[in-house]
């Protein structure tokens, strides 16, 4: 974390006049994860393997985002989605190489009313990575949306449907079995 923060402040991202509440730590590993084309990687790098993280703020102001790993990596910021096959639609902000090839940072004003998805994937290769996301309130988790009525009605209705068949199988196996 003082790393972090001390990379934030060489870059300008943590100055004096922002309060300091908050410090989000993320780990994971894109080894293994699904690929994207990288935007402005120029097209050398090919599909690279990404894992993406979405959370809210909860206070208004700017925020830093710094990524370390072992191997070539990038970071992305998305406002609201992200899709890996439009990976510029609703970019907001994007880093390559911060102080070396194996750290990438970011800064950006971000809203307490937006879902933000932060990105970790590489110029190159894969593995796993630690980032850390400071700014003056907490990180939260976005959590996997709840069906909604309209999604658990059909699942039922799909149900209704599959365990008629199912039991009348039964009876016709029953009903050969016992002849």
């Amino acid at each position: 974390m003082k790393l972090a923060l001390a990379l934030m402040a060489a870059l300008g991202l943590y100055g004096a006049n922002m309060a300091h509440a908050a410090v989000y730590d993320l780990s994971g590993t894109t080894t293994g994860k699904p690929t994207m084309v990288v935007p402005f990687a120029d097209g050398n790098s090919g599909p690279q393997p990404y894992d993406a993280f979405q959370f809210s703020v909860s206070v208004a102001g700017s925020y830093g985002l710094v990524s370390s790993a072992a191997y070539d990596n990038y970071t992305l910021l998305y406002a609201n989605s992200f899709n890996p096959g439009s990976p510029l639609n609703n970019l907001i902000a994007y880093n390559d190489d911060y102080l070396d090839n194996r750290q990438s940072a970011v800064s950006f004003f971000l809203t307490t009313d937006t879902r933000y998805i932060f990105v970790n994937t590489a110029y190159e290769g894969s593995g796993e990575f630690t980032s850390t996301i400071s700014g003056p309130g907490n990180v939260m988790p976005v959590l996997a949306a709840v069906p909604e009525p309209e999604s658990i009605a059909l699942m039922l209705a799909g149900m209704g449907t599959v365990v008629p068949l199912v039991r009348n199988q039964r009876r016709r196996r029953a009903a050969l079995a016992s002849n």
